[in-house]
């Protein structure tokens, strides 16, 4: 065993397991609350017995991220995804967001939000929806000229992380896409690599592109690591 007094709870698949969700959804017979895990190529969920259960193959696992709103959750593997409302198991084809991909998933005020490859975008599906999307349902994170590296909502505000700096976005309820950036929204650090970014005591950490650990305070990622662990 790993440590003494850890057991095992249930096996999932052949691994390696490369991601963890869990939250509850409403499905067609109810309240759902399971732990999703991708084991190797495959999507399963977990019920409170241990027991899992197969929902099908999402490829090669890459970069993979999960969330959910209240009638589905979603898993990338970038720059694909798939969805599972309690009934149905499928990818997500809509021409809207093939054209685009996704590299991580976030959920805010019952939109569920993309982060777009190699790009400073991202963009968002149709409220209530992980299948529906609009091409005008994007933004861009343009105050520098750099692309995006990962992505966070934490106190209803969407935080964009990119290579050299990263912006703070909000819902204003503006017609189309809602979402704008915070009028002072820019923080001049970037992140090395989105799958740093972690929530975490209220506040979002990350490994900066100066191999600092950071906590962001407002606008200002304030270091938090030491010398002897960088």
């Amino acid at each position: 065993m790993r440590s003494p007094g850890v057991s095992a709870w249930t096996t999932v698949g052949t691994g390696p397991i490369r991601g963890l969700y869990q939250a509850p959804i409403e499905t067609d017979s109810g309240q759902v609350n399971y732990l999703y895990v991708v084991s190797g190529d495959e999507f399963y969920y977990v019920d409170s017995t241990g027991s899992p259960t197969l929902l099908g193959n999402i490829g090669t696992p890459g970069n993979i991220d999960i969330d959910s709103n209240r009638n589905a959750v979603v898993v990338v593997n970038e720059p694909r995804a798939w969805y599972w409302d309690g009934t149905t198991f499928g990818e997500i084809l809509d021409d809207d967001f093939v054209s685009r991909g996704a590299g991580d998933v976030e959920f805010m005020d019952n939109f569920m939000l993309f982060r777009e490859p190699n790009s400073d975008r991202f963009f968002g599906s149709e409220l209530g929806s992980v299948t529906d999307f609009n091409a005008l349902n994007f933004g861009d994170a343009w105050s520098n000229p750099d692309y995006l590296t990962g992505m966070l909502v934490i106190h209803r505000m969407v935080v964009n992380f990119g290579n050299s700096s990263g912006e703070i976005w909000e819902n204003t309820g503006a017609a189309g896409f809602p979402f704008e950036r915070n009028i002072n929204g820019v923080f001049e650090e970037g992140c090395l690599n989105g799958k740093t970014v972690a929530q975490q005591d209220n506040a979002a950490f990350w490994v900066a592109d100066d191999y600092t650990v950071r906590r962001l305070d407002g606008v200002v990622p304030v270091r938090v690591s030491t010398h002897a662990v960088e």
